[in-house]
């Protein structure tokens, strides 16, 4: 079971509804959806990220940026962010490799260079055993044609087929249970699903150019 967030419309003054970056947390038991939903579409708050959107190339550093708070961070100690507060979470940032480290958080950027789109992995707070936010183990698109970010997590195996192993993982291994999270890579293009319960991984998830394929250890 992975947690993920996604995002509610809300209505404002005016009559203007539009798709605010408030996130809300949501528990999804099935790990490949049938189709990308979409999450955070508006930037108007910050005009530091509106200048990102409109970027034709953008780094793994600029979707960190573009990132709602909520995921960044659930409990911010301010109501209004700068590029430069924002800025403050990054530790390590690879950007020829696609990489990036902020305070509990990985990003990797994953290329489909056949529909020149980009797929950006997101881990934050490990499994979420302990924490107040819970973990978040995602895939995200940021779809440049609607300036929305939309989930990926359809381009990644059958959540059966992934169950299956993960309990085969358990029993195999005499384990009451396993919390697994996502363990990206800063090099190569495998990420890593580890036990965070028992400290050792349950299995790869590697990308092929265009979706995720399993690999069992």
């Amino acid at each position: 079971m992975l947690i993920i967030f996604s995002c509610e419309n809300e209505k404002h003054s005016g009559n203007k509804e539009y798709q605010s970056q408030q996130v809300t947390k949501e528990v999804i038991n099935d790990v490949a959806e049938e189709r990308p939903r979409q999450i955070s579409c508006y930037f108007d708050n910050y005009s530091w990220q509106k200048e990102i959107v409109e970027k034709k190339t953008k780094s793994i550093k600029d979707y960190f940026l573009l990132l709602p708070m909520d995921i960044v961070n659930c409990e911010p100690l301010f109501s209004e962010e700068s590029l430069e507060s924002r800025k403050q979470f990054i530790t390590k940032e690879n950007i020829k490799n696609g990489y990036l480290e902020a305070e509990g958080m990985q990003l990797a950027l994953f290329k489909d260079r056949n529909k020149n789109i980009d797929i950006i992995a997101v881990q934050r707070g490990k499994s979420g055993i302990g924490t107040t936010c819970g973990g978040v183990n995602t895939l995200l698109q940021f779809d440049e044609e609607k300036k929305c970010w939309i989930y990926r997590n359809d381009l990644l195996p059958e959540d059966k087929k992934l169950e299956e192993i993960q309990e085969d993982y358990i029993s195999r291994n005499n384990y009451e249970m396993a919390l697994p999270y996502y363990i990206l890579p800063e090099v190569g293009t495998t990420i890593k699903v580890f036990d965070e319960e028992n400290e050792s991984t349950i299995y790869n998830l590697k990308w092929d150019g265009s979706k995720f394929s399993v690999e069992t250890i």
